[in-house]
């Protein structure tokens, strides 16, 4: 868990321009411009924008975050992380060079999503098909290949790319724990023989139908399709919602 350093955070101000600050960590660029003048005391700052602007001055310092850090960071902010390594090559796709990173992004019809993408991963993982166990799992996956290096500080005048082949390497595989299985059956005793036509209703979403259930014997796989009445259908997995607490049956 990051520590607010108020040291840390008085020498990012002075070494890195309020743009770069703004890009990584999301605070606007007056706001940290004045804190670089000193119209507003640091000591007035939120404990939540210190945090993310010590994170950010640990990163450039090198310090390597581990997987539950990288979790908690994507789970609150719009980032992404590219995985680089020890030659400072990024590792990308390999049909298409696409950077593979972990992320928190924010759009209109999913409000914020995070996972991780890539070839390592066998496509992308992501809140909103995954539990944050299983994300977990991907991120430390990924760390095993190098360190997490913020995409708005890579060097793309001197950018170097590096693939990963599962053939060679082999592909991320969910391992879901005892509890999760265990939370997923209980669920499943309850509602399992009305589930097909049954009201539900997501806290991100809202109400909706399911309207189709797929693998519901399997919670690694198990899937359901939800009609909402705002948002559509939707395809998602079932023991997520039940491990994050997202859904229930009306």
């Amino acid at each position: 868990m990051t520590i607010a350093d108020l040291d840390k955070i008085k020498n990012l101000l002075k070494t890195t321009t309020a743009y770069k600050i703004s890009k990584a960590t999301g605070i606007g660029e007056t706001t940290i411009s004045r804190w670089t003048t000193g119209k507003t005391p640091l000591e007035k700052m939120s404990f939540k924008n210190a945090i993310k602007l010590t994170q950010y001055a640990n990163e450039r310092e090198g310090k390597i975050m581990n997987a539950k850090e990288l979790l908690e960071q994507i789970k609150n902010n719009e980032v992404q992380y590219a995985i680089v390594d020890d030659k400072g090559a990024a590792y990308c796709n390999s049909d298409t060079d696409n950077i593979m990173d972990i992320y928190g992004l924010t759009d209109e019809e999913n409000g914020h999503f995070y996972g991780v993408y890539g070839d390592a991963v066998d496509g992308q993982i992501d809140s909103r098909n995954a539990s944050d166990e299983v994300i977990l799992q991907a991120i430390e996956f990924m760390l095993t290949l190098g360190k997490a290096v913020r995409r708005s500080d890579l060097n793309f005048s001197d950018f170097k790319r590096t693939y990963y082949y599962a053939s060679d390497n082999g592909v991320f595989e969910v391992k879901m724990s005892k509890r999760v299985n265990e939370e997923y059956q209980g669920w499943l005793e309850k509602h399992n023989e009305n589930l097909v036509g049954a009201i539900v209703e997501h806290t991100t979403f809202g109400k909706g139908k399911i309207t189709e259930v797929e693998n519901i014997d399997d919670a690694e796989l198990a899937t359901i399709y939800v009609d909402f009445e705002n948002k559509g259908s939707k395809r998602l997995a079932l023991a997520a919602l039940i491990e994050n607490d997202l859904i229930k049956v009306l």
